[in-house]
């Protein structure tokens, strides 16, 4: 219910990785603090363009967007939770939903202050909203609720697809063929891209056989 980091080799262009980062990987509950909260978890990857083993390109850099106002941001608020919610306006916006912060508290749309759009912090005269335990996302109790606000509130279009679906593996050619267009409609609709489609229609075939 975390995002994992990856070692390998940063150079100027990205971060192209070879083995998953297994101080990453520790639950941020047992740690009693958010991955990368203290200086010698500091980790590369997040705030960095990512390739795989093989130089693709697979994500880009979290420094500087969804609300992240700085490298720190781009650690802090990397993806947690079943949907992995990811980004301080993504966060903001799950924690004033529960009730966990107050819309007053920060600045609407902070991530428009020209300051930000320049990246600079220090000059910012909007207010981003202050979070200081993003790690409350992955515990057992939230990790599928902010899963659902997400969709629900930040993917509508992707809940339109999901409901063309009858919730129930396919069997015939024709009703895989049809599970598969629909799978892949989800998640351009989540992701904006077509990405590794067969593992994510294999999941959640074996998600359905499981529910149902």
């Amino acid at each position: 219910m975390q995002e994992t980091s990856m070692l390998g080799n940063l150079n100027a262009v990205g971060f192209y990785w070879t083995v998953i980062n297994s101080a990453s990987k520790a639950k941020e509950v047992d740690l009693g603090h958010w991955y990368g909260q203290f200086p010698l978890e500091d980790d590369a990857w997040f705030r960095s363009a990512k390739f795989n083993s093989h130089g693709m390109r697979i994500a880009g850099s979290y420094n500087w967007k969804n609300g992240n106002c700085d490298r720190e941001d781009a650690q802090k608020f990397r993806g947690r939770g079943f949907k992995q919610l990811t980004g301080r306006s993504n966060y903001a916006d799950y924690w004033v939903y529960r009730g966990w912060l107050s819309q007053s508290s920060f600045s609407r749309s902070w991530w428009g202050d020209p300051s930000f759009l320049k990246r600079n912090r220090a000059g910012m005269k909007k207010e981003p909203a202050e979070i200081a335990d993003p790690q409350r996302v992955s515990l057992p109790e939230n990790c599928v609720d902010s899963g659902g606000f997400y969709l629900r509130f930040k993917r509508p279009e992707a809940v339109m697809e999901i409901d063309r679906d009858n919730g129930i593996a396919a069997e015939t050619a024709a009703e895989i063929q049809k599970e598969r267009i629909i799978s892949r409609a989800v998640t351009r609709a989540i992701n904006g891209a077509c990405l590794d489609e067969n593992n994510r229609l294999e999941y959640t075939r074996v998600a359905k056989k499981i529910l149902v």
